[in-house]
């Protein structure tokens, strides 16, 4: 849970950070986070939730301990804290928003939660395209769920499908340099699947730009028991290692 916690962290100060920097760029930029605030800001707080007089759970979570705060006290504080951050941005705040003195906090007035609960119902705006995504990845996802399916049977009958996929040997070049480096392997039954693998293996947070897979068993590699016979006639050139020449003092530090 703390990682996790970290993680969200990390994407909420990563989103305010690019939200301040299009704040100081081009009237169109300005122009664009003020419309995604204008457009997102009250659908967002309905995502904490119905009202705690509407919601069938939130009493029962908060008496297991499962939630800390009910609907309404989360969606409260997220307003709280994300109002005074809107106008440092310089972001033009809706007039129903007000500051109340007597309770020390911000007044929002009523949510729309008739749009909540149609979005609910699977009316949205973006849910007819929602819904195609679904079922375009559904479809296209079919000859995976029978490919499971294949080995779960296969299993049963003591065969590992495993067993006739060759292992890929994974490198990765980052965007901080030019140079490959070894993540780590994969199973894969040819080199197409090895990369989709390794893309979502060790690549899911752009930890890289380029994907090398290679055959294990076309890797030849030394014998780390035969080093010291293997590297050991480099250490005998000493004139190759400049330890022992005097730098004179102009060319300075080397």
């Amino acid at each position: 849970m703390t990682r996790v916690c970290k993680e969200e962290s990390f994407h909420q100060r990563q989103g305010y950070e690019a939200l301040l920097e299009m704040m100081k760029g081009t009237d169109e930029q300005k122009k664009m986070v003020q419309d995604a605030f204008d457009r997102l800001f009250f659908p967002s707080l309905m995502m904490f939730g119905p009202p705690d007089s509407d919601s069938a759970h939130s009493s029962q979570n908060m008496a297991w301990k499962i939630k800390r705060f009910s609907n309404d006290e989360l969606r409260q504080r997220f307003v709280d804290a994300t109002i005074p951050q809107a106008e440092f941005l310089g972001l033009k705040i809706p007039e129903q928003i007000q500051w109340n003195e007597e309770t020390g906090h911000y007044d929002y007035g009523e949510l729309d939660w008739d749009e909540f609960w149609s979005v609910v119902r699977g009316e949205g705006i973006s849910n007819d395209d929602r819904m195609n995504a679904r079922h375009k990845a559904l479809n296209e996802g079919a000859w995976v769920r029978e490919a499971v399916k294949s080995q779960k049977r296969l299993k049963r009958k003591g065969i590992s499908m495993e067993n006739d996929w060759d292992i890929y040997e994974v490198f990765i070049r980052s965007k901080r340099g030019l140079s490959h480096k070894h993540a780590g392997s994969v199973h894969a039954a040819d080199s197409r699947m090895a990369i989709e693998n390794a893309r979502d293996l060790y690549t899911r947070r752009n930890e890289g730009e380029s994907l090398w897979v290679v055959l294990a068993k076309d890797i030849h590699a030394s014998d780390p028991s035969e080093g010291d016979a293997l590297f050991g006639p480099a250490q005998d050139k000493i004139y190759r290692h400049p330890t022992f020449y005097d730098i004179p003092e102009k060319v300075g530090k080397m």
